[in-house]
């Protein structure tokens, strides 16, 4: 039915501007080597504004959605940064206390020291001190921390590991508390600056 109607059309063009009908039969051959058969002469116009406009919305509306997942990736990295540290504060104060059964300086009275892998440690109950020359001597952590404070005398002494790359590096840092007579040290991540 389509392919009648394209003849008929183009016999009218043809008449209208008094063309020979032979010619015709010539547009009919070439157009055929185009489109082989008459529906897909139909189909071959491209994509319309609308179809690319709405596309692009598409498109739009994705990255606004897909956006946000993959900007916050940065608080993750900084929270996986800071357990990674808490682990390691971990590890050592264990690998620190386990030198100092060994070598039997566990009194609580004293801040004695013992030296693991070439660093001096000052110990407070047998676990690393709170200190520069405590904890941040048993742990690799110079790269991306600050550590603030700290002190070995009593028992209530405490050092807080920073972030120094986050929003707030003060509240996004770990607090590693002395040891007591009765308990090994104490870690608290505090985590909303990240």
């Amino acid at each position: 039915m389509l392919r009648k109607r394209y003849q008929l059309c183009l016999i009218q063009v043809f008449r209208k501007f008094n063309l020979p009908l032979e010619m015709a039969a010539v547009v009919k051959t070439e157009q055929a080597k185009i489109y082989p058969k008459p529906e897909q002469a139909r189909f071959a116009k491209g994509f319309t504004l609308i179809e690319l406009v709405v596309v692009i919305v598409i498109l739009g509306v994705l990255a606004v959605v897909a956006l946000p997942r993959f900007a916050d990736l940065g608080t993750e990295a900084r929270l996986a940064k800071l357990e990674s540290l808490e682990g390691s504060l971990l590890s050592a104060a264990n690998v620190v206390h386990t030198k100092a059964l060994i070598e039997k300086k566990t009194d609580c009275a004293t801040d004695p020291t013992v030296v693991v892998e070439g660093r001096t440690i000052t110990l407070r109950c047998g676990y690393p001190c709170p200190h520069p020359n405590g904890i941040a001597n048993a742990v690799d952590a110079v790269n991306g921390f600050t550590w603030v404070g700290g002190n070995c005398g009593g028992q209530l002494g405490a050092i807080d590991v920073r972030l120094s790359d986050a929003p707030d590096p003060a509240n996004c840092r770990i607090r590693y508390a002395s040891a007591r007579q009765n308990r090994a040290p104490a870690l608290t991540k505090i985590i909303t600056g990240c």
